[in-house]
């Protein structure tokens, strides 16, 4: 909800780190977005600020999302952390698609434990970008379940 003009740049959307969750690594989050993604970007009044403000120029708050879930998506309810779970499960339900739990949780930006973060100094860009597509397939309806 905090998106902001300035963290976009193409097919890159840069989160300052001190706006995630786990501050601990003090490293700012590079999220790949997929063409779908940008389309819906190309579609936002671009006034230099926040991408998806609220109505009186503030973040949207979660209760402000909870009311949109429940007013657009009658036919299939589900919640942002319902949404979550669905991609969790698709990808470990199409496990022919080659990506690994790990890999899940990446895209999920659930944190590493100690010895993981230790020795893993990559964000797998490429590969959640990659999955990333596959998902926004999958939701558009595009090219469900495969790597078109």
């Amino acid at each position: 909800t905090g998106m902001r003009w300035d963290e976009l740049d193409g097919a890159l959307w840069t989160i300052p780190w001190q706006r995630l969750l786990k501050k601990q690594m003090q490293v700012d989050h590079r999220e790949p977005l997929t063409p779908a993604a940008q389309a819906i970007l190309a579609d936002q009044a671009n006034d230099g600020g926040l991408v998806f403000p609220s109505y009186t120029g503030k973040e949207l708050s979660d209760t402000a999302i909870a009311k949109i879930h429940k007013r657009y998506w009658t036919k299939y309810p589900i919640t942002t952390h319902g949404l979550r779970s669905a991609i969790k499960t698709f990808f470990y339900d199409n496990d022919q698609l080659g990506h690994s739990r790990a890999h899940v949780e990446v895209i999920l930006t659930h944190g590493q434990g100690a010895l993981d973060a230790a020795y893993q100094r990559g964000d797998g860009y490429h590969r959640r970008r990659e999955m990333m597509e596959i998902w926004a397939a999958h939701v558009t309806g595009s090219g469900v379940g495969s790597k078109n």
